[in-house]
């Protein structure tokens, strides 16, 4: 009878431990998901029809099954095991079916997404769904931006493969090329400018341009520097224009007051009128001056 106890015993806590390793490994999939930065108000819900949304904060992990939503002027930045990034831009909205390094599949209901991993993803570990067209992943670095409307993919590095949700294209699209599907099916791949679209998206995720990237000034700051420099050079020359003149007037001046006195110091002897230098005679008495 014991030994029956006994067995039944084992029997439960080992069903209760693999119902437990179940239950961990089903959440394992999104557990590595978290919000790294959080700017402006963005909000979690478990069911975008519902009118309860929680705020999100740093560090708070992302449930599976979850919509994420950014409002106006607001951004987030997240993480998966310092592997995977995903930014959101203001007013974008996800659904993440599955976030992990393991398995990503996520709806973009409207907005625009930047995603950027360390390595290249397995066939079938990643797709992004949005309202014209799907993406298959095969890429490290990677735009999606849809309105509801048009659905759109900028690819930086890597490849996807972007399915008309419409008409069933498909079309590769590479390093350096964007493509764009709409309700009329899938348009043409064309060139972009792929610097210009990354230092956009690093300000989302540093908050300043990527470290150790040679950005370049500005044009305006440039005109305004040298602007600025100009007016420096002139205000300098001015000033030493003026002291220069204020110097040369004041030598002549000393001269002039020198000479006056000198003109003012010479008198007759024999009655005290004031001569000129460079007369000989005195004009009241005429007397020979010495």
């Amino acid at each position: 009878m014991r030994s029956k106890s006994f067995l039944l015993c084992m029997l439960l806590m080992l069903l209760s431990v693999s119902f437990l390793s179940t239950s961990v490994s089903s959440f394992a999939a999104v557990s590595d998901a978290v919000f790294d930065s959080v700017t402006g108000a963005v909000e979690l819900s478990s069911d975008s029809a519902a009118k309860e949304w929680d705020r999100c904060l740093p560090g708070m992990t992302i449930p599976a099954g979850s919509y994420i939503r950014t409002l106006g002027n607001s951004s987030c930045v997240i993480h998966i095991s310092d592997q995977v990034s995903y930014v959101l831009r203001e007013d974008t909205e996800i659904f993440a079916n599955a976030l992990s390094e393991q398995s990503t599949s996520l709806w973009l209901s409207n907005g625009k997404l930047w995603v950027k991993t360390s390595q290249v993803p397995s066939e079938g570990t990643v797709k992004i769904e949005c309202s014209q067209a799907d993406a298959a992943i095969f890429a490290t670095n990677y735009v999606l931006e849809d309105d509801g409307v048009s659905s759109l993919v900028k690819v930086i590095e890597g490849k996807v493969t972007y399915t008309s949700n419409v008409t069933g294209e498909a079309i590769s699209v590479a390093s350096g090329q964007m493509v764009t599907a709409t309700a009329s099916g899938m348009g043409a791949v064309v060139q972009y400018d792929v610097e210009a679209e990354t230092d956009l998206w690093q300000l989302y995720l540093y908050g300043e341009a990527e470290p150790d990237r040679d950005t370049g000034m500005p044009l305006i700051l440039l005109i305004l520097a040298g602007g600025a420099l100009l007016f420096l050079i002139i205000i300098i020359l001015l000033i030493a224009i003026a002291v220069k003149s204020h110097k040369k007037k004041k030598r002549i001046s000393q001269s002039s007051q020198q000479g006056f006195g000198k003109t003012k110091s010479k008198y007759c002897s024999r009655c005290g009128n004031p001569i000129p230098l460079e007369s000989v005679f005195c004009s009241k008495c005429g007397n020979k001056i010495q």
